[in-house]
Formats: C-alpha cells, sequence, structure tokens
C-alpha cells in the first residue's frame, strides 16, 4: 500500500457534484467502478452479497474501528482546484424515474399499471443541479496503485448526469499517481472512535454512502 493522488481534469462541461458528493470519499468511486468491472467480468449483475463482497474488497488500506465494529478506507474527501459557477442559477433537468429500467424488470400489473400515471413513484420529476466548473477534483486514498488504476480505466465523466456530457474527463481518464506521503487524507470520521473531531453532519462510513439506515455522526479529520 502507498499513499495515492487521484486527479480528475475536467475537460468539457461543468460538473454535478449534487447532495452529498461533496463530502463522500473516494472509495465511493472506487465502490462503484468495482462492481462495474465485476459484473462486466461476470456478464451479469451481481447479486447483493457479490456486491457487499467487492465493497469489501476493495485494494485500499482499511483502519479499524476495534473488533466487531468494522472498518473505514483510508480515503479522502475530495478537493476542487479552479472552481466557479458556470451559470447564475441552478438548471433544471427532466427525467423519467427509472422507468426504462423497471420496464424490462417486472410483469406485475399493478407496477405496469403506475408507468402509465402522472403520479406515483415512476412519475417523471424535474431535479434540480447546481453544476461548478472545476479544473481538477483530486482524492488522496492509501492503496495499491495498480489496482487503482485498473479499476479507474473506464471512467470518462465524474458526477451527475454523465450521460449527457456533464463532468467529461480530459483524454477522458481519471489519473492516478504516487503522492507525496505527507499528504493528508482528509474524510469524515465517525466521532464516536475519533473523539477528537467535531461533530458536522450524519453520514455512512463506507460505501454505499447513500444508504440511510447506516448513518453515523461524523466530523472531518485525517487518518
Amino acid at each position: 500500500m502507498e499513499r495515492i493522488k487521484i486527479t480528475a481534469r475536467i475537460g468539457g462541461g461543468p460538473v454535478i457534484m449534487q447532495g452529498l458528493a461533496l463530502s463522500t470519499p473516494f472509495d465511493s468511486i472506487l465502490a462503484w467502478a468495482a462492481i462495474d468491472k465485476a459484473e462486466e467480468t461476470l456478464r451479469r449483475r451481481v447479486t447483493q452479497e457479490e456486491a457487499d463482497n467487492v465493497i469489501n474488497s476493495l485494494p485500499l488500506k482499511k483502519i479499524s474501528l476495534g473488533a466487531g465494529k468494522g472498518f473505514l478506507y483510508a480515503a479522502s474527501i475530495p478537493s476542487f482546484a479552479g472552481m466557479t459557477a458556470p451559470y447564475d442559477r441552478d438548471i433544471t433537468i427532466y427525467k423519467a424515474m427509472t422507468l426504462g429500467r423497471m420496464l424490462g424488470k417486472t410483469d406485475d400489473q399493478k407496477t405496469l399499471a403506475w408507468f402509465g400515471q402522472s403520479g406515483g413513484p415512476w412519475k417523471t420529476s424535474a431535479p434540480t443541479y447546481s453544476p461548478i466548473m472545476a479544473q481538477e477534483i483530486a482524492w488522496t486514498a492509501d492503496g495499491d496503485l495498480e489496482a487503482v488504476r485498473e479499476l479507474l480505466s473506464g471512467i470518462t465523466h465524474i458526477g451527475k448526469k454523465r450521460s449527457i456530457g456533464y463532468g467529461r474527463l480530459i483524454d477522458r481518464k481519471l489519473l492516478c499517481e504516487p503522492a507525496d506521503p505527507g499528504t493528508p487524507v482528509r474524510r469524515f470520521l465517525p466521532v464516536e472512535y475519533f473523539p477528537s473531531v467535531s461533530a458536522r453532519m450524519a453520514i455512512p462510513v463506507v460505501p454505499p454512502y447513500w444508504q440511510t439506515d447506516t448513518k453515523v455522526l461524523c466530523g472531518i479529520g485525517d487518518v
């Protein structure tokens, strides 16, 4: 394991780093990439058990929280260089809530009936996003450089709404390189196990970071 710097050089269009993305550590991106690679290898969707195994086996250093208490990865939250607001207001993007994905997965008549409604869980929505312009977005982590580089090799865009061009990377890749060992790995840490940090928000400490039932009170510190 060595200290690694991961850099996203933005080449086209603003980046939409919505919600927890601004405070989510690098292991979130790596977990998504690792599951994508696993499904590519298996030629099918992974099961929940397989996904959990992938998430728990990322090529990053694990920081133990104590016997039977779990762990967190030595992976930082993002830092931004040259960040500006490209618009004078937020933007609205219209989309269907998982409509196409669900149509191919169900034959339940009640669910199919929902698709024809303007309301309900599958209605078309118009979420508002706050794009940013950034020359670079960088993360620091302790891990296996070559393994991390391989997992990230297929990433060409970052942030939300990548499919319509937001967050395109220069050369369509993330840069992975050795970092100065003195570079801090700054991330949210659970105050229960890191009493020196001041509580700021409640989030999970390992992927998936969108999971609400694993939230714990955290503050920012170095690992």
